[in-house]
């Protein structure tokens, strides 16, 4: 370090170097400027780390980043030289290694004039012995220098000791002769000699610059101090981070060396060990905090996308973006980038499988990954989930008929509502068009068609024991006994021609004289049920269709307009006419066919409407039922008044039983599944048949059910008016409830008495 002082003449330019035109003197002087500052960037940075452990000082956190700069400055010098610039660093060295030579030898001009002036004088058969070494001594300084284009350390160390031999400053050298004897002083002077060994120096440094710049940017001190190596990387940037690594793992090369006594398997575990942990504390310290900082990046612009009012902070992504690179540890090539898309995959993977209502965010974090930071995360392959999903279709059309009896359809809302929950569960399940959306998502639009073919054959079951009820003696002979009553009724009164509201309510009771079950419901209560479990059925097909159009709304708002999707069908329909060579078009013709047929699909799913399967299921139907065999079904629409009633009374016990704590029976508001099951069989059994052909009536619409029973709560409402009886009914409430209410709790006392009796 000391021979490269400032004082030693390296920073002042020599007289060689005066020509500021020379570039080649100039790059020279940069190669030498250059392990200059390398010897005391090395020197600052062991000083104060050698001295802070020395004296058990602690080094303050606002050494560091000065620290971290030193030892980058060092490592930037290195692989300037090495790497970047080796070519030129090639080219530099040899001529300036010549050019020094050449400027070495000029120093000795003086002594070879000297000894040519006494070699040609007259007493030139005497000389001295010293002169005579001198002169060997200044050939063999010009042999090397002027006839070599390498200097090895051997040579070098020739000239070197040629040169202190021509160093005779002080001295004087006796010539003698027979007729006189002079005395004159000889060799170089002291000043000479200082810009000889500064020169001398120059050319060790420039001959073996490899090695010297290796010594001069070496860090092998720095395993002495390898734990401020996390503290170091943590603070450090981008950009130091391989300096750092590079750094620190000088020392493994250093212990290979320090250890050759070793049995080579303990050399290499040493060094084995040491690099091991270098790896495990740049995973801890840069890669998984890497890692994390991208998620919590895709994440709160996921969010931010979502929830508009929630804002994004301040972005890091081109500090992250310089992270992901790869960084050499020793041999070991560790690929940042590699490993954030391995643990981003493995994160996501493991938490979208759990939340499985999650998979859109994530995939969309995955788009963001590869469009922001370029990297391609794993694909989930997983179904896609929802928060609002409850019950899966499939598994609904699988236990069709469990379902339909469970729950009980709103109209309105398009949803199903649990009857009773499950033992130890707080909660009813529901299920809505959005999570049949959501359902739908996952499996794909073909369900719709597959729910069709599961409620077809759920509905030929029903309408095989709707055939067995109606064609039962007992059932057939009642409602045969209500047709020819009906129609001797309508003959005799001709101005109320309505099916009457106590008639409805006799057939009620000669029903229930028949038999009751075990929990107390009669034959006509069970065929209720088995009429709400059909619509229910029908009901869910409707919800399903419904559910697609919505889902396909939402994925047509990421499809063209329609000029665009009519020049898309242009553009694939030549490909798919022509009679050339197909192979050619493949690659091109297919995918623009696939997306206008996937495009005209979902364009059918909007346009459709979920009366094309009702009506497809009513045709079906009424070709098998409207059959000669099948004729006693034709009495069904006689049987409504009744069942209206049956209705009206289990479900008024149920909205009255949601008001009590402990519920015996089941408990619910809405049951339309009844309503659509009595449209759909009327649909099927009454729509292509009149009883009135004159007018085109039906024979459902000849009994004038509900303007009878319109009639009916009217009367009684005007005698609670008038004797001021029960409760007053106003036009803005139900005006059926009084009548209902004196309906079911007549019902009541008629069944406790009955079973008093028996």
């Amino acid at each position: 370090d000391c021979d490269l002082a400032p004082e030693s003449g390296v920073r002042k330019r020599p007289s060689q170097f005066d020509n500021a035109t020379s570039s080649t003197e100039s790059k020279g002087y940069l190669l030498l400027n250059g392990i200059l500052l390398s010897y005391r960037l090395s020197h600052l940075a062991k000083t104060l780390l050698t001295l802070h452990k020395s004296l058990s000082v602690p080094l303050p956190s606002t050494f560091l980043p000065p620290l971290t700069l030193v030892i980058h400055s060092l490592k930037a010098i290195e692989k300037l030289l090495t790497g970047r610039r080796r070519g030129g660093v090639i080219g530099v060295q040899e001529a300036s290694v010549r050019i020094i030579a050449s400027a070495i030898f000029s120093r000795y001009d003086n002594v070879r004039q000297l000894l040519d002036q006494h070699t040609s004088c007259e007493d030139a058969d005497y000389m001295s012995p010293r002169l005579a070494v001198l002169g060997a001594c200044l050939s063999v300084i010009e042999g090397i220098l002027k006839g070599s284009s390498t200097y090895s350390a051997a040579r070098r160390y020739i000239v070197e000791l040629a040169g202190c031999f021509c160093c005779g400053a002080g001295t004087t050298l006796s010539l003698s002769s027979s007729q006189s004897v002079a005395s004159q002083q000889w060799g170089l002077t002291s000043d000479e000699w200082l810009m000889v060994e500064t020169l001398q120096r120059r050319l060790m440094i420039l001959a073996d610059y490899d090695d010297v710049l290796r010594e001069a940017t070496d860090c092998s001190f720095l395993y002495g101090h390898r734990e401020i190596f996390p503290i170091l990387l943590s603070s450090g940037h981008a950009a130091c981070i391989q300096s750092l690594l590079s750094a620190f793992g000088d020392a493994e090369r250093s212990l290979l060396r320090m250890t050759p006594h070793y049995p080579k398997q303990d050399s290499d575990a040493c060094a084995k060990a040491y690099r091991q942990y270098l790896l495990e504390e740049l995973h801890e310290t840069v890669v998984i905090q890497v890692c994390r900082n991208i998620e919590t990046e895709l994440r709160l612009a996921v969010h931010a996308q979502h929830y508009g009012e929630m804002m994004t902070p301040t972005r890091n992504i081109p500090h992250l973006k310089k992270m992901l690179q790869k960084w050499r540890v020793g041999g070991v090539v560790v690929d940042v980038k590699r490993q954030v898309e391995e643990y981003l995959s493995q994160s996501f993977y493991d938490l979208n499988a759990v939340e499985l209502h999650d998979g859109r965010s994530y995939e969309e974090m995955r788009i963001l990954a590869r469009d922001l930071f370029g990297l391609e995360i794993v694909e989930f392959y997983l179904p896609h989930g929802s928060l609002e999903q409850s019950m899966d279709v499939l598994e609904i059309m699988r236990n069709l008929p469990a379902f339909v009896s469970r729950f009980n359809y709103n109209l309105n809302q398009q949803s199903f509502i649990e009857r009773r929950p499950d033992r130890g569960s707080k909660y009813l399940r529901t299920v809505s068009i959005k999570s049949t959306s959501a359902s739908l998502r996952q499996h794909g639009l073909g369900v719709a068609n597959t729910a069709v073919n599961f409620t077809y054959k759920f509905l030929s079951k029903k309408f095989q024991a709707i055939s067995q009820f109606l064609i039962d003696d007992y059932i057939l002979s009642l409602l045969s006994k209500e047709v020819r009553w009906f129609q001797n009724h309508v003959r005799l009164n001709e101005k109320q021609t309505g099916y009457p509201f106590d008639r409805a309510v006799f057939f009620m009771e000669e029903v229930r004289k028949l038999g009751v079950t075990k929990k107390g419901m009669s034959f006509l209560d069970e065929f209720r049920i088995l009429l709400t479990e059909m619509g229910n059925a029908l009901g869910f097909v409707r919800m399903v269709r419904s559910a697609g159009r919505n889902l396909c709304s939402a994925v047509r708002e990421l499809v063209p307009n329609q000029a665009t999707q009519d020049l898309l069908d242009e553009v694939a329909a030549p490909a798919s006419s022509d009679d050339g060579d197909d192979d050619d078009d493949d690659d091109t013709s297919n995918p623009a066919q696939l997306l206008s047929s996937h495009l005209k699909i979902m364009t059918q799913q909007l346009t459709s409407s979920e009366q094309s399967y009702l009506q497809l299921l009513v045709s079906t139907f009424r070709s098998t039922v409207l059959t000669s065999s099948h004729s006693h079904i034709s009495l069904f629409p006689y049987l409504v008044p009744a069942l209206s009633l049956s209705w009206m009374e289990a479900s008024h016990a149920a909205k009255e039983m949601m008001h009590k704590k402990n519920r015996i029976n089941d408990a619910y508001y809405t049951d339309d599944g009844f309503s659509v099951g009595i449209a759909f069989l009327l649909s099927v059994v009454d729509a292509s048949e009149a009883t009135n052909a004159a007018a085109g009536e039906s024979q459902f619409d000849c009994l004038r059910w509900f303007e009878s029973l319109k009639t009916k709560f009217e009367n009684e409402e005007s005698k609670l008016r008038v004797t001021g009886e029960g409760m007053l009914v106003t036009k803005n409430k139900a005006r059926g409830k009084p009548l209902l209410s004196r309906f079911v709790k007549a019902r009541g006392n008629n069944n406790s008495s009955r079973r008093g009796g028996a």
